[in-house]
Parts: structure tokens; C-alpha cells; sequence
């Protein structure tokens, strides 16, 4: 286990610890910065892997105490999407897009510390460093290679997903993931479910319209950028094989 790396959302500081690889967020962090009343009752009503810090079987950081609850990635955004606080988009793009990123990428958040180049040691690191990042790119390319052609099967003539095919690609239960996205992205709209005007906008679906008994009804696709960010974002119990 890594120090904790703090951050602000607001003037509410969010703590975040590495166990295996993994980030761990301060629930109550995350809670209060969401806007609940009641962090304790927000955990427990809403998160599905809460547990303590001790429960880890890791070291404790110094300053955390072993009964503090953390609680991973999925749980964050089970949190985001039941809170009520206007902000909680911001945070949610704050977390996905800077947050996480950061710390996997330099282990902090944060600009990282300079390095010195006139070090022969610091160079010689920086080569093999850039060497295994160039050897796990491409182990990735080779992985994903069978999953990016199945994918092209399932998108349609427009390069577009329709919410089942969206599912599959992402090896997603398809009922299960379309009640996910209405909790949040999607509502009904003359009989059909389209997507929420700000999902829209920031271009992870496109509405098209179709005919249906000789009337017109919008359909809601999922574009390729929204593919990547449902993939990042599913909760685990939606995939298949995954918990119920």
C-alpha cells in the first residue's frame, strides 16, 4: 500500500490509497464532496465493496486510522450517480479524467518532480522505463486486436452502437446495462429512451430517428467515445461472470 494521495473538490479534501494496484477512496471523502447529510448512511445504502482499511491485509498509512472505510472505483460512481448535488458531473469528470490518471500514471497528483538529466542513473532509468512502456503498448495492441474486430460487427453502417450491441462489446449483460445507463444518462421520451442532453453534448451518444409503425421515434446509439467511457466507468456486477 502507497501513501495516501490527497485532493480538493470545493474545499473538501478526498483521500485516495493504492492496495495492489488499485486506487481506494476515503468514502466519507467522497460523500461529503457529493453532498450527503449522512456519509455513513450513503456508504451503506449505496456502495457494495465498502470496507475497512485494515480489512486490506495491507499496511495502514500512518496517518489513516484501520477502521476508516474506503471504497473502490465502482463504488464512487454509484455514489455520483445517486447524489444530488449539481456539481457531482464535475466531479465525477474531475475523478475520471485527472484523479485516476495522475495516479497511475506517477503514482500522485500532481506535476511530477524534475528530473535530473545530468544523472547517467536518471537517463538510464528514464531508457528502460520508456522501453517497458513501449513492450506493454504493444502486448496491448496484440490483446485487444480479436476484441476491436469483434467490435466492428457490432457497430452499424454509421459507426454507431445500438444499447444491446453496446452491452456485448463491452461484455455487459444487456438488460442489466441499459437499467444502468437510465439511473443516469438516459429517460423516456414518447415511449422511447433517449439520452439526457449533456450526454449528448459531450458526445458519447448520437439519436436517430426511425420509423415504427409509420411513425417516426427517436433511437439512442452509443458512439465509440461513449463505448471507452462505459468501459471505464461499468460497475463490475454488470459483466458477465460478474457478481449479480
Amino acid at each position: 500500500m502507497t501513501s495516501i494521495v490527497p485532493f480538493d473538490f470545493k474545499g473538501n479534501p478526498v483521500r485516495v490509497i493504492e492496495i495492489q494496484g488499485e486506487p481506494w477512496f476515503v468514502g466519507k471523502d467522497v460523500a461529503q464532496a457529493l453532498g450527503y447529510s449522512n456519509p455513513r448512511d450513503a456508504l451503506g445504502r449505496h456502495c457494495k465493496r465498502a470496507q475497512n482499511v485494515g480489512e486490506s491485509g495491507n499496511a495502514t498509512p500512518l496517518d489513516l486510522d484501520p477502521q476508516t472505510t474506503i471504497i473502490p472505483e465502482s463504488d464512487v460512481y454509484r455514489l455520483i450517480i445517486k447524489s444530488k448535488l449539481p456539481e457531482a458531473e464535475r466531479f465525477e469528470v474531475l475523478v475520471m479524467e485527472e484523479i485516476l490518471p495522475s495516479i497511475r500514471k506517477t503514482g500522485s497528483y500532481g506535476a511530477p518532480a524534475a528530473l535530473d538529466f545530468s544523472d547517467p542513473n536518471v537517463v538510464l532509468g528514464v531508457i528502460g522505463h520508456l522501453k517497458e512502456e513501449a513492450e506493454t503498448a504493444k502486448a496491448k495492441v496484440i490483446e485487444l486486436k480479436p476484441k476491436a474486430e469483434g467490435y466492428d460487427h457490432l457497430m452499424n453502417a454509421d459507426g454507431l452502437y445500438g444499447l444491446q450491441n453496446a452491452a456485448r462489446a463491452l461484455g455487459a449483460r444487456p438488460n442489466l446495462f441499459t437499467r444502468w445507463l437510465k439511473q443516469a444518462y438516459l429517460f423516456y421520451q414518447g415511449g422511447a429512451l433517449v439520452p439526457r442532453v449533456q450526454y449528448t453534448q459531450r458526445g458519447l451518444f448520437e439519436v436517430k430517428t426511425t420509423i415504427v409503425e409509420d411513425k417516426a421515434r427517436p433511437r439512442a446509439f452509443i458512439t465509440p467515445k461513449g463505448l471507452d467511457y462505459f468501459r471505464n466507468k461499468l460497475p463490475a456486477d454488470l459483466l458477465i461472470g460478474g457478481a449479480a
